[in-house]
């Protein structure tokens, strides 16, 4: 079992991979390695300007592919093909891995102790078991989530705001999302 990242570690880590450091002039930085697995189809538009965004963000900190970045890059929305697509990455030994979504973020927890892996896209990652709070994720998991659970009632002040009228309201939440079908998820 692999020793525990703590928080800054990982911070630290990530930043190293991004982040331009002052080098002497004519210096080469070592070559970094960047997984990424969307958990989206390749056709996908969303998933598509997402990937373009983090390409554009990591051009304008400097850092360039084949001369000092290398990304692998998988896509997938089943089960079986990310938990084959995250296996394939760690196998590539990334320096850190970028997993978009709950599915492909499970799969690298199962495969993973040691790989720092930074997540977007996940609904509820300590009702999950990704992380063991937001502020102490006590792992080499860390993250972003795309949901607060309490902006619910700021939505429902906007709803009463738009629509004064509206006597009751209905809210239906599933926790195993985007996978409703994946037995992964808790």
């Amino acid at each position: 079992m692999g020793r525990s990242m703590n928080r800054r570690e990982l911070i630290a880590l990530l930043g190293s991979a991004v982040m331009p450091w002052p080098r002497p002039a004519g210096a080469q930085r070592s070559l970094r390695r960047l997984g990424v697995l969307m958990g989206t189809e390749p056709t996908d538009a969303e998933g598509q300007a997402r990937l373009a965004a983090l390409q554009k963000a990591l051009d304008l900190l400097g850092w360039r592919e084949t001369s000092d970045l290398e990304t692998f890059v998988r896509w997938s929305t089943e089960d079986i093909r990310i938990d084959t697509s995250a296996m394939q990455i760690v196998q590539l030994k990334p320096d850190v891995i970028l997993s978009n979504g709950t599915p492909a973020t499970i799969s690298f927890q199962h495969q993973t102790e040691d790989i720092p892996v930074v997540f977007t896209m996940v609904t509820d990652p300590v009702g999950q078991g990704l992380v063991k709070s937001l502020a102490q994720p006590d792992a080499n998991l860390t993250g972003f989530t795309n949901f607060e659970f309490s902006m619910g009632g700021k939505w429902l002040g906007l709803l009463k705001e738009v629509s004064p009228t509206i006597a009751h309201v209905v809210v239906l939440y599933e926790p195993h999302t985007p996978h409703p079908s994946s037995s992964r998820c808790k």
